[in-house]
């Protein structure tokens, strides 16, 4: 999410000056002065930002008048890299210089501004009014004492004024003022969670401020006041302003108050945290800024703050789609063509309004008091509260604390990561909802049909729901998750320093220190007190109307728990479920629990031993029901074991036990169950490129096409009633058991009379398929004559083209991109009839639903993920890649990729075997190819499929084989422990870790190869001991397993090729060198063709099979060349301080020349 980063380089980016540059009223402002003087690398200072810091610029007299334009003011506007997306907050203060009444001109607008990655913006406003302070006084010491009529603010404020054209006074003082500013703009930066700021501007030792960054496991800092818009527009109109951002429809917020106006554009986005807003969010767009109107026309959503006189300096109508949010009259306007927004869940909404109410009482709003007590007297109210303590600090965390509450509330959000679906994890995370799945479960919590229009229908299909389910994978901040587990206190989760500070490291630094500074602030109390901007006025005053006072001094704030300290409440967090399980474990026997038995038996009141009684039947009513359902659960799983076995035994299926059967074919876990144990196909291990068709019988054709049409039943019902919620992978394992099932049916009769008979059945089955798959051959025989495609013969026998012998037929396979012919044993009088036919592929089917087949993509990739250990610890897998080298971070990329286009080459191929429409083919998957964000060298091969579709038919696609059923993994049994009475467990050595699984095949643990230090086993007690890093510790585990000797074995060429792999030199290299012959100085190169070394007037090439022998001899590099004429042995010598890593890439090109030619000769 878009936080503030932890790794901000610089404190302050840029300190500048702002202002008109004659003193015509018509003129553009412009930047006069800026620090540092030259544009950081990083990151330039664009000149457009002058239009922010005045966005009216002089003309905001002519509109507003008075002298309340006259004061000084400060506020905040935020610029965003459009490539990057990282923001910077700009922090400005404004003021008006004033002239000598001889002066004709008017009083200049003067901007002071700071542009920082950090949002430290209460501490950047004492800053600038510092800064202000400073050079009003140097201004009033320079017209003392000179006669000048230049002065100070003339070198800030004109851009064309330099240093010389100053008297020697001025200058002076101008130089003490940019000391000042050049040791602000080197300030440290404090490290989140480890360091705090204390910086002092001024020789005043309680002029000090100070800077922190909460830890992640705090909520992110916002340095600004969060409640404000529920004071302006109220509890009400602001959530009714918040549905329209939540549900992404264009927010314009206008307002005469520059403060208000940013502060409430920040806050409302802000309230929205754990979920992201994905669109462009510009808290003040310039009224002066050319062309700055077009941007209201942009056809995404939007959240602009805009100044009021914007439309009538612009002399523009606002776009007909957008919502305006007046702060200064407190309303909303609606566009016209729009509808109503929906409402909100009611008791969810309920509490959230009883909660924010409870905090603006909390700051004395007596505006308030009855809605509060009404809201408190409906139903659905809650009595807990969220405020512990009643300034603005505490009355932010609350607000923040109700916001995430109703977000993780069942009625909105709680559960949608349920129905997150992980594509990929490299470069950055992809993640796809399944909106329709996570409504349907939402409908079965509330026992009632859901509209389509509502407030959570809407909220779901939101990019900022999608995006909090990537961000979740590795977030950069976890302070929402410690308080959906009920830590609300701000002295635990609060941002602001004053909370955890002393738990920090001080970074003490002075800028006061600057010479002479204490001379010119002698005449800081002379100046005018309008003149400076005091901490009061740097908060928004609301209208004399709004009815807001002060909280009175004996407003008492209640809790409904006692307070507890942070150790405490961690400590209660971590040990929750120990501590349950603790409790249930303690019996009779306990000395405590005598006691109480013995002496106070005889004082337990009547109603509690009643209250005992219905406790204790309770539970046993709970025993009793999860006992029967272990019951109902074996006796179901024993009737599928049952139903498949008879099936494939080619006894059939009963019509009795197949009604129950489809009954259950409504859980995906049955459906997976019964698959299972109906797949027989059996991979050869090295055919990684299709998957093998099976030959069954034809009587167990029968019972199996009658299990995998009950299973088409039970995915149909699941899909229409419940949107797949539950999930549909298992479409995948019964189109792939119909694509490669089969058995042979003679077309004409034949002396084995007896065959025919047990066809009998099965005849009115597949009569109508056969027509269909002839019908489908002779089309595409006709497709491969008119394009004239070659033949390929896959068989185990002869290549040459001789004419098919007896016992033989051809059939037509789409492989490796191609049409091929692959030779069966089937007769001239025999067809194969698959699975698939007995299928219903009818236009009302669901196997024509395109919804149905993204669902079941995303589900088997979800799965396969899990099988290959992809799903488990995401954050641990994303930190790792970041510090993984680039060869390695490009194999995971591909291993991602494969991973998709597998299953999506399937899908594809499973579409086309049940006739679906090849359009809806192309888009679907085209789509779906889109979103997984795959490679365009990946995805070459679907592409041709799906170019092809339209002259594919049945199951003349091959499938590819998943990578879980080919991965290089070894898994071994081991016990927990010393000994065979520990947890039986399944450890898998796989490429890049090891992998503990517990019994039901849930991953447990993962070590990478890197974390581990040491392994030993002893063959005597078979017992493994594994030693591997955790953070700043080291572990210890054991395992006990009768293969120790082979696992060891296997662990330890594992670790092998992983450091291997991941310690693999670059071939090659420039390396600075100096004759050591002549001392001239020069470059050598290692390349893959040689050695090069350049020198100023030569160059020489020396061809690697040439070079004998390399060494190094105290700093020098010394290398013998042979000639291949003469044999002449040729010793050149170069010093260099790297002689030893010049010596290293010679070796290793070496090393790999030889491993290259060893390959070539192995491979011819």
């Amino acid at each position: 999410m878009n936080h503030l980063s932890d790794e901000k380089r610089q404190f302050l980016d840029y300190l500048f000056f702002v202002a008109p540059q004659t003193g015509d009223v018509s003129e553009t402002s412009v930047i006069s002065k800026k620090y540092p003087k030259e544009d950081n690398e990083e990151s330039s200072l664009p000149n457009d930002v002058a239009y922010f810091c005045q966005p009216e610029g002089t003309y905001i007299e002519k509109f507003y008048g008075g002298s309340a334009v006259m004061k000084d003011s400060s506020f905040v506007f935020t610029l965003t890299d459009k490539d990057t997306s990282s923001t910077r907050y700009g922090v400005c203060h404004n003021f008006y210089v004033r002239k000598n009444p001889s002066d004709s001109t008017k009083d200049k607008l003067v901007s002071i501004c700071v542009l920082t990655c950090h949002q430290f913006i209460s501490g950047f406003r004492t800053v600038l009014a510092t800064l202000k302070k400073i050079t009003d006084s140097a201004d009033r010491c320079c017209r003392e004492r000179s006669t000048s009529c230049l002065e100070i603010w003339d070198y800030f404020t004109r851009s064309e004024m330099q240093l010389c054209d100053f008297p020697g006074i001025v200058q002076e003082y101008i130089q003490i003022i940019e000391n000042w500013i050049s040791m602000l703009l080197d300030s440290p930066v404090p490290e989140a969670g480890k360091s705090i700021l204390n910086l002092q501007l001024l020789p005043d030792i309680h002029s000090s401020i100070h800077f922190a960054l909460p830890d992640p496991t705090r909520l992110t800092l916002i340095d600004f006041p969060l409640h404000l818009p529920l004071e302006l527009l109220g509890v009400n109109q602001c959530l009714k302003v918040l549905t329209c951002i939540l549900l992404e429809h264009k927010v314009l917020v206008l307002s005469r108050d520059y403060n208000a106006l940013t502060m409430s554009v920040l806050a409302l986005v802000s309230m929205l945290y754990p979920l992201e807003y994905m669109f462009p969010v510009i808290p003040l767009l310039p009224c002066l800024m050319p062309s700055s109107e077009q941007i209201l026309l942009a056809p995404t959503p939007f959240v602009i703050g805009i100044p009021a006189s914007f439309v009538l300096l612009k002399k523009i109508n606002l776009p007909q789609d957008v919502w305006v949010v007046d702060l200064d009259t407190n309303k909303i306007y609606q566009p016209k063509n729009e509808p109503d927004l929906p409402r909100l869940p009611e008791l969810e909404t309920t509490q959230l309004k009883s909660h924010l109410f409870q905090a603006l009482k909390a700051m004395g709003s007596e505006d308030n008091y009855t809605a509060v007590e009404n809201i408190e007297n409906t139903r659905g109210s809650v009595k807990e509260s969220y405020i512990y303590g009643n300034d603005v600090e505490c009355v932010d965390v609350a607000t923040r604390v109700a916001m995430i509450r109703f977000f993780d509330s069942p009625g909105v959000l709680r559960g949608a990561h349920k129905h997150m679906r992980t594509l990929r994890l490299y470069p950055r995370p992809v993640v796809a909802f399944q909106a329709d799945c996570f409504l349907q479960s939402i409908e079965l919590d509330n026992e009632g049909p859901m509209q389509e229009n509502s407030f959570i229908s809407l909220l779901s299909r939101t990019q900022a729901v999608e995006y909090l389910g990537e961000w979740s994978l590795s977030p950069s901040n976890v302070a929402f998750m410690r308080i959906q587990n009920g830590i609300w206190d701000p002295a635990l989760i609060g941002d602001k320093p004053k909370w955890f500070a002393g738990q920090m490291e001080s970074v003490n630094y002075n800028i006061a220190s600057v010479p002479m500074l204490d001379q010119i602030l002698k005449n800081a109390d002379r100046i005018e007190a309008g003149d400076l901007l005091s901490p009061a006025d740097l908060e928004f005053k609301r209208p004399v109307t709004s009815g807001f006072h002060e909280r009175p001094e004996n407003l008492a704030l209640t809790r409904t728990r006692p307070p507890v300290s942070r150790g405490q409440s961690i400590q209660m967090m971590r040990s929750t479920s120990n501590s349950s399980v603790a409790s249930s474990h303690k019996s009779s026997n306990s000395p405590m629990l005598r006691r109480t038995s013995q002496n106070e038996a005889s004082n337990i009141p009547v109603g509690l031993s009643e209250r005992q009684n219905e406790i204790r039947s309770l539970q046993q009513a709970k025993l009793q029901a999860r006992q029967k359902r272990r019951l109902e659960i074996t006796q179901d799983a024993e009737l599928i074991r049952e139903a498949a076995r008879e099936a494939l035994d080619g006894n059939g299926v009963s019509w009795i036990r197949l009604r129950k059967i489809k009954k259950l074919m409504e859980s995906e876990s049955w459906r997976l169950y019964m698959l299972s144990r109906l797949n027989q196909l059996t991979q050869r291990e090295e055919n990684t490129v299709y998957v093998e068709s099976v030959e069954i019988s034809p009587k167990a054709f029968k019972g199996i096409s009658d299990l995998l049409k009950a299973v088409e039943s039970g995915l149909e019902s699941n899909f229409k009633e419940k949107k797949g919620n539950g999930g549909l992978s298992s479409v995948f394992f019964l189109m792939e058991i119909g694509h490669t099932h089969y058995c042979t049916k003679e077309e004409i009769q034949s002396p084995r009379q007896s065959l025919s008979e047990s066809f009998s059945s099965f005849d009115n089955t597949v009569k109508a398929a056969r027509i269909v798959a002839q019908g489908a051959l002779t089309q595409i025989n006709r497709q491969i004559s008119q394009h004239k495609i070659s033949e390929l013969r896959l068989s185990s026998g002869s290549t040459t083209s001789e004419p098919t012998s007896i016992g033989i037929r051809r059939e037509l396979k789409y492989r490796a991109g191609r049409m091929i012919e692959v030779e069966t044993d089937e007769d001239d009088n025999e067809v194969r009839v698959y699975l698939y036919e007995a299928l219903s592929r009818e236009e009302t089917a669901i196997w024509k639903k395109a919804q149905l087949w993204e669902n079941a993509f995303l589900d088997v990739v979800s799965l396969e993920r899990d099988a290959l250990g992809m799903e488990h610890g995401p954050t641990d897998m994303i930190v790792r890649y970041r510090n993984l080298a680039t060869a390695e971070k490009r194999r995971l990329e591909n291993d991602e990729d494969q991973l998709l286009v597998t299953v999506l080459y399937n899908m594809s191929a499973f579409m086309i075997m049940m006739d679906v429409n090849p359009k809806l083919i192309r888009r679907k998957v085209r789509r779906l190819l889109g979103k997984s964000h795959i490679g365009l060298q990946q995805d070459k091969e679907i592409q041709r499929l799906l170019d092809s579709c339209e002259e594919l038919h049945g199951n003349s696609a091959d499938l590819k084989p998943l990578g879980s059923r080919h991965i290089r993994k070894q898994s071994f049994v081991v016990h927990a422990g010393t000994s065979a009475a520990g947890e039986v467990l399944f450890l898998e050595v796989c490429t890049d870790a090891l992998i503990l699984r517990n019994g039901m095949g849930t991953i447990c643990e993962r070590w990478w190869h890197e974390k581990l230090i040491n392994m030993t086993f002893c063959p005597k007690t078979k017992v493994l001991c594994l030693w591997r890093r955790n953070g700043q510790e080291t572990q210890l585990s054991k395992f006990y397993t009768k293969k120790c000797r082979e696992l060891h074995h296997c662990l330890q060429e594992a670790t092998q090729n992983s450091a291997a792999r991941r310690h693999r030199p670059e071939i090659g290299g420039d390396f600075p060198v100096t004759d050591a012959r002549t001392n001239k100085d020069g470059s050598l190169r290692v390349s893959l063709d040689g050695i090069i070394i350049k020198f100023e007037k030569s160059k020489m090439f020396l061809d690697i099979r040439h070079i004998k022998k390399c060494n190094t001899v105290k700093g020098v590099f010394i290398m013998e060349q042979i000639k291949p004429d003469t044999d002449e042995i040729i010793i050149h010598k170069f010093k260099s301080p790297i002689s030893a890593e010049i010596c290293y890439a010679v070796l290793c090109l070496f090393r790999y020349k030889t491993h290259y030619v060893n390959y070539i000769f192995e491979f011819s």
